[in-house]
């Protein structure tokens, strides 16, 4: 099987494509399946009339995927680098010790060639007793046991390090064929944005994108309140009071999630083209695009998922307070997972995002959502 279907089968978390669907493990089959559906739904699409939306959107989900295959493919590739190394140490002890035993080895011929077996006659005439005659007598027959053992080894230090050559090899050729795919995927990758940059140049000023986007962004502020709603349900299930507290306290203390500033802040704000009013439940930071985004305390990892109108998505539970960290190009933990304040979590991207490379975050206590601005230091 070629080497790209290896990396995809590491793949652990993709993309649903479809609002309010937790991303989560899949099998092999699973996800070659998701990747055939996909390329399908995207061809089909080629032979109909899509909206400005669709277009944007099927051009993300790809990105999102491709992104996903070079984060894997880099992976892959550490690890071989990480294997050729151990090889590399194994290959040299292997040699070292293989020079030594074949030193040992050589003085032994030498001695024996040098005094011959006539010497051993001599030796063994000049002993005055029996007694002394066995003891030389072992003593001869465990140098024999001894060459024996060695030229033994010899062997197979020698076959080892035969062996260990041709894995190198093969993990060199290996690691060359995974290069060259994270090479071609790059290369995709950047067309693809090209292609996505190109396109949202000319529907950022579309009324009609503009509020079908806020539609959408509206829907997912929903699906993450039903959600936080299904997690209080359980609340009962989980000994949180510690975390809640601890969390409570750093309240106009916690740490920023990434660097940036805010471009969008908490509250009803009046759409300057639409001349519509818009809520927003969060904060939006400008950052870096794929700047690493951190956890601001320590919780659970209780939703990873993908969602129209905020792009990949993370919901961490802090004992009854939520955080959710929104529009990642890449989302670095899995659902179930406890997480450490400071805790890398995701990169920031402008899926779904209207102002380009920003981090959606909210802070919520239940069902009722706070100025994060407030809260962070």
């Amino acid at each position: 099987m070629k080497i790209l279907v290896e990396i995809i089968l590491g793949i652990f978390i993709l993309m649903s494509g479809l609002p309010g669907f937790a991303q989560k493990k899949k099998n092999p089959e699973e996800i070659l399946k998701e990747i055939k559906q996909l390329e399908a739904a995207l061809k089909s699409k080629q032979n109909r009339e899509r909206s400005l939306l669709e277009q944007v959107e099927d051009l993300e989900k790809e990105i999102n995927l491709r992104q996903k295959l070079l984060t894997e493919i880099e992976n892959q590739k550490q690890q071989k680098e990480k294997k050729i190394e151990k090889i590399k140490a194994n290959l040299k002890n292997t040699t070292i010790e293989y020079n030594t035993l074949k030193k040992i080895v050589a003085r032994r011929i030498v001695s024996m060639y040098k005094r011959g077996r006539i010497a051993d006659w001599e030796v063994l005439l000049t002993v005055k007793s029996l007694s002394q005659a066995r003891v030389w007598l072992k003593y001869q027959k465990r140098i024999v046991e001894n060459d024996r053992r060695n030229l033994k080894l010899l062997i197979e230090k020698k076959n080892s390090i035969q062996t260990q050559k041709k894995r190198l090899e093969k993990e060199l050729n290996e690691k060359e064929k995974i290069l060259a795919e994270k090479r071609a995927e790059s290369k995709k990758l950047k067309e693809k944005k090209k292609s996505r940059e190109k396109l949202l140049a000319r529907v950022r000023q579309d009324k009609n994108f503009i509020l079908e986007k806020l539609r959408t962004r509206r829907l997912a502020y929903k699906e993450i309140k039903n959600r936080i709603s299904r997690e209080e349900k359980r609340r009962k299930t989980f000994a949180s009071a510690a975390v809640a507290k601890e969390f409570e306290a750093l309240k106009g203390k916690l740490p920023w999630p990434v660097k940036g500033r805010i471009v969008s802040s908490y509250g009803r704000h009046k759409h300057p083209a639409l001349k519509t009013w818009t809520e927003n439940l969060g904060i939006d930071i400008l950052a870096k695009n794929r700047e690493v985004v951190r956890a601001v305390s320590r919780g659970t990892v209780r939703w990873v998922t993908w969602q129209r109108g905020m792009g990949n998505l993370v919901l961490l539970d802090h004992g009854g307070y939520y955080t959710v960290y929104g529009h990642l190009s890449e989302v670095l933990v899995a659902s179930g997972e406890e997480v450490v304040g400071g805790e890398a979590i995701g990169r920031v991207g402008d899926s779904q995002s209207l102002n380009g490379s920003t981090l959606h975050f909210e802070i919520w206590k239940g069902t009722t959502h706070y100025n994060p601005a407030t809260w962070l230091r």
